[in-house]
Order: structure tokens, then C-alpha cells, then sequence
């Protein structure tokens, strides 16, 4: 599946132009693994910038949430790569929210052995918790969730329906939910341009002077 064009002017109200205030919830684990459609080429992803392109000229972004778990596990390089991440994250203001990962015993049906994965936990509810207590104190006018999980949806309608908020659902790369879109209804679809455009500079500075730089493998 390909990734389709993001085409605000097609797929929005009038209402949504009239908006000032927008935030932006990042579903981690389901944005990585649309990522993955163009394999490493653009997870070096700026989501403070790529809020700013999803915001109209008379629109101003607001907080930025970035939704994840700490990865675990024998792979050094691999964690070394998420913590440079998200450090350079929240040096452009992203806020980071972290869950879990819990190890979980699988069975696997042919051979009948057993082995352990890693399950990522919170992040699904963290989202959730934080968009509809955003709604509630009237934080921002419009709610974009980086999504395609569809057990999103409730808080998303109640977000829309209780708190009168305009919830968008933005589709990763490859990733998509019939359900999300029935009912939801406004939506957009990343699209490779969007990627492009907002990609963080190959250094990043931190605060004390330490430089950050995109890890060789994400090019």
C-alpha cells in the first residue's frame, strides 16, 4: 500500500480552519513501524516540525506529545539509537510520556515451544488520559493523533463529542484503520513529502553543549 497525500484543504471543515490552537499526539509504536515502510530513510522525524506543517497559517501549534516505551533487551546500538532520539526530541519542546515493556510468554502454535517477547504497556492509555484532559481544561482547540489504532477511538470521540474539540486522526505511512475513518470521519495520511520536510538537522545541540547526531543507520 502506498502512502497517500495529506490534502488539508480537501479533507477538513471550514470549522477546523477557524482554530487556533493545535496539539499533537504521537502514537510511537504505531508511527515507528509506519516508518518502517520507507525502512530507515526518515525516523530521524522532527514532530515539532511536522506539527507546524500540519498547521495552517492562521492556526499556532501547541504541545507536541510524543507517546513510547523505553526499549529493552540485548541490542545496545538499537536502545542507543531510541535514547539519542528522544533526547533530541525534547530539545526542539517535545514533551516525552513513557510507558513499559513487559515481558510476555508466547506459545508458538506449529512446534508447541515457548519463548518471551516484549510487550509495550501505557502508551495506548497515556494518550488517551492526556487528549481527553487537554479537552476538558480547553488546552488546545483541534487534537491531531498520529494513529491508527482503533482502540483510540472512544477517546477520540469523546474528545469530539463531550469536549466539542475537533480530533483528527493523522494516518502513518502504510498504516491505516477503516474503523478510525468511519468514525471519525476527518482524517489525514502522512505522505513522504510531509516525512521529508520535517526531518531533524543531522546535529542537535542539548542545552549543556553536547551535540546529538542522527545515528548512521537512519538514512
Amino acid at each position: 500500500m502506498q502512502a497517500f497525500a495529506c490534502d488539508t484543504k480537501i479533507q477538513l471543515s471550514d470549522k477546523f480552519y477557524k482554530l487556533q490552537k493545535v496539539n499533537l499526539y504521537v502514537d510511537g509504536f504505531n508511527l515507528y513501524f509506519g516508518l518502517r515502510h520507507f525502512r530507515s530513510k526518515y525516523k530521524w522525524l522532527d514532530l515539532l516540525e511536522m506539527g507546524k506543517q500540519l498547521c495552517r497559517k492562521d492556526q499556532q501549534l501547541g504541545t507536541v506529545y510524543y507517546f513510547t516505551a523505553r526499549i529493552t533487551g540485548k541490542d545496545k546500538l538499537k536502545i542507543k539509537r531510541q535514547v539519542t532520539y528522544l533526547e533530541a526530541l525534547a530539545v526542539t519542546g517535545v514533551e516525552i510520556v513513557l510507558g513499559k515493556y513487559l515481558n510476555k510468554q508466547v506459545k508458538c502454535r506449529k512446534c508447541g515451544k515457548t519463548y518471551v517477547v516484549a510487550e509495550e504497556k501505557e502508551s495506548d492509555v497515556n494518550l488517551a488520559t492526556h487528549l481527553l484532559v487537554d479537552a476538558a481544561a480547553g488546552a488546545a482547540d483541534v487534537c491531531l493523533v498520529v494513529s491508527a489504532d482503533s482502540d483510540l477511538i472512544l477517546p477520540m470521540e469523546k474528545a469530539r463529542d463531550v469536549y466539542k474539540k475537533i480530533v483528527v486522526p493523522v494516518f502513518p505511512p502504510n498504516r491505516q484503520s477503516r474503523e478510525i475513518k468511519k468514525r471519525m470521519g476527518n482524517h489525514f495520511y502522512m505522505n513522504e513529502t510531509l516525512l521529508r520536510n520535517s526531518q531533524l538537522p543531522p546535529t542537535v545541540p542539548k542545552a549543556d553543549g553536547y551535540k546529538l547526531y542522527r545515528p548512521s543507520g537512519w538514512k
